[in-house]
């Protein structure tokens, strides 16, 4: 009997080596895609998601195709998507070709690029590529290990709160896989509806040209536009169900862009700056030459900072409080059971310490009072590591010249730990609450440099900057494989060998595009890369004006503390531009009506599926744009 049991955990576990196989190989093939979207469309880079990969799964497995073998594909997808670091190779490589055309001096060192012949002529077979290529690896992998190794640290925080953080996109992923494998039509038919209706109004949206945002009235008249990413926040709207956030959010994003963008306009001279290729006429055109404004800056780094980090603040309170007067929360025993899943805790009962005390080391009782995990122990260590290896890469190349080893080592804590903490706590309260990702890049990977007085371009590229993309994957992943009832060992395990497997390969993806298409071509346009260099370019070159980011980020949290009615939503608003603001507050709407017509357990049922299928459907129109754009 034991050995009929151990043939079939054995059977299992080849079965699940397989399918994570499978996953690994389509994650590889939408990793180059995304990559390749996100160098020629940007923003739209964002319709390649798992759903795609989960239906191209369904049809590969056929009778294979159950949950738990649907769930560890996605897994292993989600993890190859989370290493597209690569972009930032790319810039590099934008940077050297176009540095002159900005009137910015830029001579990179032989171990970040090769030299202006092998770069001049895009040759990739060549042994100049095997330094930079390392580099590069280090400066992907160490702030990726750092952001897993919080994400792992936060998950508790966010897994067993369902109320406060539904985990919208989650959500759509498990309906997705629901809908795949079950064997109710009727969920099924209208599973395919509202996914064709939803391919339908994204595509013929996208034919609409683009309004430009200088003119305010035809401005709001692109804010009620659906496109891709429209249909998707109207979808997540109808998920999320909380008018409190969804409703807020639209009318935000309207007063900014009625408001301040006049403003703008009227002060920058912005239709200039856009005809020179300084910033673009969109959202994120707009925030970028808000950072180089001192008073505009200031503005919306306020705003921001109060509305963002309000959760934070109050965390932190809270648990202050806790501390002075311990109070049982509701998520004790949720994050408890969480934690001995992983580990045993070292945490010792008061009573047994008064009998075992002088049996104790001073290291275990300094443990037992502060009640450390040894995950939390664990964690803790191999962050440090990671924080050395930096500080010692950083100081031996002499990334910063003329900076002294403790300055070096005071920036890492920041960028790595403080910045990343704050940050990836932010980001995932955002995504956990509406599938929408905020945080503040430019105060916590900018400032740092800046204090430090480093001038020109490299030390900010060449130095490692807080990573949160690692952080978001891993909590997402983790709560996606809760939700379907897998092990977190097994979860852990698929996501990390999809992970590594992209993080191997996807520099080569970014140096074969580079080779076939070239930088700044018409097939390989590349628009963000002007708008990055204007958002780095002034913390960059010490501007002094940008000193004022630190105020914001004070005055903001302030402004957090004493008025909290400001809420995620004013967030989620300043941050989305109308057409995906509107599109939220919509969905938000229609979720209201249609939970009084048809009921809760209606809404959480068929509704979150026919949500789920207007998302799936609008994400189809992203290959037929890549197909269009390879053809043209």
């Amino acid at each position: 009997m034991s050995n009929i049991a151990s043939s079939k955990s054995t059977d299992d576990q080849s079965v699940s080596i397989s399918v994570v196989l499978i996953g690994i190989i389509l994650g590889l093939v939408m990793n180059w895609l995304a990559l390749y979207l996100n160098i020629v469309l940007g923003l739209l880079s964002i319709g390649i998601s798992s759903f795609v990969v989960l239906l191209f799964t369904r049809i590969v497995l056929r009778e294979r195709a159950t949950k738990r073998n649907l769930s560890l594909v996605s897994i292993a997808y989600g993890a190859t998507s989370a290493a597209e670091a690569s972009v930032g190779l790319l810039f590099l490589l934008w940077l050297s070709e176009n540095a002159s055309s900005f009137s910015l001096d830029f001579n990179p060192p032989s171990w970040l690029l090769p030299s202006s012949e092998i770069i001049a002529n895009r040759l990739i077979f060549s042994v100049e590529w095997i330094i930079p290529l390392l580099i590069h690896y280090f400066l992907m992998l160490i702030p990726g290990i750092s952001g897993l190794i919080l994400g792992i640290y936060l998950a508790p925080k966010f897994l067993h709160n369902d109320e406060e953080y539904p985990f919208p996109g989650t959500i759509q992923a498990v309906k997705t896989v629901e809908v795949l494998v079950t064997n109710q039509k009727s969920k099924v038919q209208l599973f395919k509806r509202f996914l064709f209706l939803g391919f339908i109004i994204a595509f013929v949206t996208l034919l609409i040209p683009v309004i430009d945002f200088s003119q305010v009235s035809t401005g709001m008249i692109f804010g009620i536009m659906l496109g891709t990413i429209g249909v998707t926040m109207f979808a997540v709207g109808i998920v999320v169900n909380n008018p409190k956030i969804t409703v807020p959010a639209g009318i935000a994003s309207i007063a900014f862009y009625s408001i301040l963008s006049p403003m703008l306009i009227d002060i920058a001279d912005f239709q200039s700056k856009v005809a020179l290729g300084i910033v673009s006429n969109d959202f994120y055109g707009i925030y970028s030459y808000l950072l180089q404004n001192t008073f505009l800056s200031f503005i919306i780094g306020f705003l921001l900072s109060a509305a963002l980090l309000n959760p934070i603040f109050w965390r932190l309170l809270r648990n202050l409080y806790h501390k002075i007067k311990p109070i049982k929360s509701k998520n004790s025993d949720a994050e408890a059971s969480f934690n001995q899943v992983e580990s045993k805790e070292v945490e010792i009962d008061v009573s047994q310490n008064e009998k075992t005390n002088s049996q104790l080391s001073l290291f275990q009782k300094l443990i037992s009072k502060l009640k450390i995990t040894k995950r939390e122990l664990v964690l803790s260590g191999v962050y440090v590591g990671v924080l050395v290896i930096s500080t010692l890469f950083v100081v031996l190349l002499d990334i910063l010249p003329g900076v002294e080893f403790e300055v070096v080592f005071l920036l890492l804590i920041w960028i790595l730990l403080l910045a990343s903490v704050i940050q990836g706590y932010i980001t995932a309260s955002t995504i956990a609450k509406s599938s929408t990702a905020i945080g503040l890049p430019f105060i916590f990977d900018n400032i740092p440099i800046f204090l430090t007085g480093a001038r020109g371009l490299l030390p900010y590229i060449a130095t490692p900057k807080a990573e949160i993309g690692e952080t978001i994957h891993i909590i997402t992943t983790l709560k996606f494989g809760q939700q379907m009832r897998i092990r977190q060992k097994h979860t852990l395990s698929a996501f990390l060998a999809g992970y590594l497997v992209a993080a191997l390969i996807t520099p080569f993806f970014a140096l074969f595009l580079w080779n076939a298409l070239g930088i700044g071509t018409v097939n390989f346009p590349a628009p963000g890369f002007p708008i990055t260099l204007a958002m780095i370019g002034p913390f960059a070159a010490g501007a002094i004006e940008v000193f004022f980011n630190i105020g914001e980020l004070i005055l903001g949290a302030g402004a957090a503390l004493f008025f909290p009615g400001i809420g995620i939503s004013i967030a989620i608003g300043l941050f989305l531009p109308p057409h995906m603001a509107i599109c939220l507050s919509s969905g938000g709407i229609l979720a209201i009506f249609l939970q009084k017509h048809y009921g809760k357990e209606w809404m959480d049922d068929k509704g979150k599926i026919i949500a789920t299928a207007l998302s799936v459907g609008a994400t189809f129109t992203v290959p037929l744009l890549i197909l269009i754009n390879l053809i043209s």
